[in-house]
């Protein structure tokens, strides 16, 4: 029986796909589903040193899965960690911001455009709790913050300043 050398390729090429992704899946669920409370070191508090070995995996292989951890930031899935000092419990979707935050190297500007106008405010005189509290008041407000990342990475594709 005879397969075109097109055919093989394409097989080839879709496999290596689905397995880049389901690697991301192993990764991602191996990072947001620790058996004990931890706090989050992040790339852009902590310095890449002092980040989970699974996180620093993730933030390694850099843009090439935004797309992916845009998928991921809409869930409201409660985990083990927290931002220290803060004391509620990040959402795997919480981290797949911070992510996105830290692999795409966002910038003071860039960030305040993740926060609401009504909350700047807010933001400079008690941090970012503030932010991330709106966040967890309603999936609209987490929506939101990932449709300004989108805008963001999407000006960024086109040359264009954010």
């Amino acid at each position: 029986m005879y397969i075109p050398k097109i055919t093989i390729v394409c097989f080839f090429v879709c496999a290596t796909m689905f397995s880049c992704n389901d690697n991301f899946e192993i990764g991602f669920n191996e990072l947001v589903n620790v058996r004990e409370y931890d706090c989050l070191n992040t790339v852009s508090l902590h310095g890449l040193d002092d980040c989970s070995q699974k996180y620093k995996e993730l933030y390694l292989k850099g843009a090439k899965i935004n797309h992916q951890l845009i998928a991921k930031a809409i869930s409201g899935k409660e985990t083990k960690y927290r931002l220290c000092p803060m004391s509620f419990l990040l959402t795997e979707g919480d981290i797949a911001l911070c992510l996105l935050i830290d692999i795409n190297k966002m910038d003071d500007n860039e960030f305040y455009k993740l926060i609401p106008p009504a909350l700047i405010s807010d933001h400079k005189n008690k941090g970012s709790i503030t932010w991330w509290l709106w966040i967890h008041e309603k999936p609209e407000n987490r929506r939101w913050v990932v449709d300004q990342i989108q805008a963001i990475l999407d000006k960024r594709r086109l040359g264009v300043s954010p």
